[in-house]
């Protein structure tokens, strides 16, 4: 609920200052008296709140972290924060919008991608119940009783079957989920654009991946090597024996190098985040269209383990009383 109540904050300004050319104060304002529903009189009272802040003397940015009716991430927060010093709120309210959309649009990749193999999941666990704690007297007739039918085995067979779905499914999602190196990059970009140095652009980029990850840890480390004098390519690791999980984006080292020549820093890395999204989409396409495929290939390993160990021990069974 969080995720939605920060979109429709966020594309609420976005629609008020930058389309209708409101300023924040007025654009809190109008947000503060809808309330015809659950999400927006929450968010009426988020706006409410943070414009109190403000007439307060406040900065947006700490009005947006004291905010108690919506959270905002850091990262949300600090962009906020760079506004303040530049000057151009308008622009961050732009692309953090930009980002809201993106992180709803993967959240509708997920919710598609998950319709197919939840259907197949909940068939399976529901005849996976059904012979097996629901259909007692299957088992318990005399006709059946012999070694061939072994409830137990039965049960391991279904849970064997619903662990591999779940591991597909998992991956799938995984797939699908949001890219924070293009994000990262794309943020830096932003930031060198509207007049941030390289070094500190690059350091809220180590930030977003987290410094305790491993592309977080290149990111921050590439750049201290920059305050020492590296240039970007070498302290991206760029031509030595050693290279970071950043060199296998395709175009990464072409756009290092273009950079190097005196090309600008924000098309370097506003050029790398369209490298990997472009990748990111032609995985995207590729799961989306193995999603079908994948699980009516594991329903047919279904149909085939429920005849082995449910039909054939059966008909084994009435063979020996004929």
């Amino acid at each position: 609920m969080n995720d939605f109540l920060v979109f429709k904050f966020t594309n609420s300004l976005f629609e008020l200052m930058l389309q209708q050319g409101f300023n924040l104060q007025e654009s809190l304002e109008i947000i503060s008296k809808n309330k015809n529903g659950f999400f927006e009189k929450r968010l009426a009272k988020a706006a409410l709140e943070i414009r109190s802040y403000l007439m307060e003397g406040a900065l947006f940015s700490t009005a947006l972290k004291k905010c108690s009716y919506i959270k905002f991430e850091s990262l949300y927060v600090s962009f906020v924060g760079f506004s303040e010093l530049s000057g151009n709120l308008n622009q961050v309210i732009q692309f953090l919008n930009e980002r809201c959309l993106r992180k709803k649009e993967k959240r509708r990749n997920l919710i598609n991608a998950a319709v197919y193999p939840l259907f197949v999941f909940s068939l399976v666990l529901g005849i996976f119940l059904y012979l097996t704690f629901g259909c007692n007297s299957f088992f318990d007739n005399p006709l059946f009783n012999n070694d061939s039918i072994n409830k137990n085995q039965c049960v391991k067979f279904f849970v064997s079957f619903l662990s591999v779905c779940s591991i597909v499914f998992y991956f799938i999602l995984t797939s699908l989920r949001e890219n924070k190196v293009y994000e990262a990059f794309l943020a830096t970009g932003f930031l060198i654009q509207n007049g941030y140095s390289l070094s500190l652009a690059m350091g809220y980029g180590g930030s977003l991946l987290g410094a305790k990850s491993r592309e977080g840890k290149i990111m921050l480390s590439a750049r201290q090597k920059l305050e020492f004098g590296m240039d970007l390519s070498s302290a991206f690791g760029i031509g030595t024996s050693g290279k970071n999980d950043f060199c296998r984006i395709p175009g990464f080292e072409n756009a290092l190098f273009y950079a190097q020549k005196g090309g600008s820093k924000a098309d370097v890395f506003a050029k790398i985040a369209g490298e990997i999204k472009l990748r990111d989409d032609q995985k995207r396409k590729i799961c989306m269209s193995l999603i079908e495929p994948a699980f009516i290939g594991l329903t047919g390993l279904f149909l085939i383990g429920l005849v082995m160990n449910y039909v054939l021990p059966v008909i084994e069974s009435m063979g020996m009383f004929l």
